[in-house]
């Protein structure tokens, strides 16, 4: 994994509404003292924005908000670290799907009115780098998940906790599990996920939208409502690797976005306890998913068969296709680079281990693993 120092990338916050970012400061506690001059050069830049945020709701908005989407989108879920992006990469050389990659993802805002002029610049600040979280190099057309654009849109998205580490349980309970929000938020963040789902169809020019956000995975009986026939792809993996992935991937994405002073100790304690409500929330909200449209992949089994496992997935779901995607999916697998962090259990204590058996039994128990 690159460090942080070989990693640094312009603040993602950056894309966002100057409203947005000042509910998220104030609401997330603020900012710690070494980092208020990067607030406010965070809050410029978004004001600088504004012109092109006006232009782009005037101008493109409209015709995005009369665009109809296919009614069953594929939804990509699972702990994050579990496997959801190598899946993504694969079922996006599928061309009957759009999906988001790093430069719409970049431009939450404003993609339509600035990513000719910015494509350039992007694809220069990215040379070099990988996501943080792993060894996975970023490029401007990788699929990336839509949880990143939803923290420039929205003040409910897990990638302020990253920002804000010390409220990132408040955040987890608001922005992922979407409790203690009104009727009034709940129903707001609706309208604004289902208008980003539609500008992500208008820019990949299908109207079957292909997602991947390991949040949708607590936010099941939401998406049901938006979209009652869509399917959805639950990934699983060993929960050891995934806490150990995912306490990697919480300090290193802290080292590169955070506005707060953290203290890594805290983030093991952290990411078994998120685990832990996430997938009680999971499995109560997804028995009403029918089994025809509900798929779950092995981690494991994606690595080491990946044709076959994709294969036995678009038979489940009912997707059509397959033998027409396959040879690109095979050419793809030929090129790919970068693997998922998690794999070296010994960084796990034997306190962390029991504290992972004690609290995810459950999950060890729905998923078929060992523990």
């Amino acid at each position: 994994m690159a460090s942080s120092s070989d990693n640094k990338l312009p603040h993602f916050l950056l894309g966002s509404r100057s409203s947005t970012f000042l509910r998220v400061l104030l609401g997330y506690g603020g900012c710690s003292l070494w980092y208020i001059w990067l607030s406010l050069i965070i809050f410029a830049i978004t004001l600088l924005f504004f012109p092109s945020r006006l232009w782009e709701r005037i101008r493109f908005h409209p015709s995005i908000s009369r665009l109809e989407l296919d009614p069953e989108p594929v939804f990509i879920v699972g702990h994050w670290q579990t496997g959801t992006s190598p899946l993504q990469f694969l079922l996006a050389q599928d061309e009957q799907f759009s999906y988001l990659d790093t430069l719409h993802a970049s431009l939450p805002n404003t993609y339509f009115t600035l990513k000719r002029v910015m494509k350039r610049l992007l694809k220069m600040i990215l040379k070099g780098k990988d996501r943080g979280s792993d060894s996975i190099a970023l490029s401007l057309d990788l699929p990336q998940g839509s949880d990143l654009p939803m923290a420039c849109l929205s003040p409910l998205s897990m990638y302020h906790s990253y920002v804000f580490p010390n409220n990132a349980r408040q955040v987890f309970e608001r922005g992922v599990l979407l409790q203690g929000l009104s009727s009034a938020e709940r129903e707001q963040w609706k309208r604004q996920y289902l208008f980003h789902i539609k500008k992500i169809a208008a820019a990949g020019g299908c109207p079957r939208v292909l997602l991947r956000n390991s949040a949708d995975t607590g936010r099941i009986a939401a998406l049901l409502e938006l979209f009652p026939n869509a399917k959805f792809i639950h990934v699983v993996r060993n929960p050891y690797e995934v806490c150990q992935a995912a306490n990697e991937r919480w300090q290193s994405m802290c080292s590169i976005w955070s506005l707060q002073k953290f203290d890594p100790e805290d983030f093991h304690s952290l990411t078994v306890d998120m685990y832990e409500n996430l997938m009680k929330q999971y499995f109560e909200e997804a028995a009403d998913i029918p089994a025809s449209r509900l798929a779950t992949v092995r981690y494991e089994d994606l690595q080491k068969q990946p044709i076959e496992t994709l294969q036995t997935t678009y038979e489940q779901l009912s997707i059509s296709g397959f033998d027409t995607v396959r040879p690109k999916i095979e050419q793809y697998l030929q090129t790919q680079q970068g693997s998922l962090a998690g794999e070296n259990l010994s960084h796990l204590t034997n306190a962390q281990r029991e504290k992972i058996k004690a609290q995810l039994q459950f999950v060890f128990d729905k998923t078929g693993y060992r523990a």
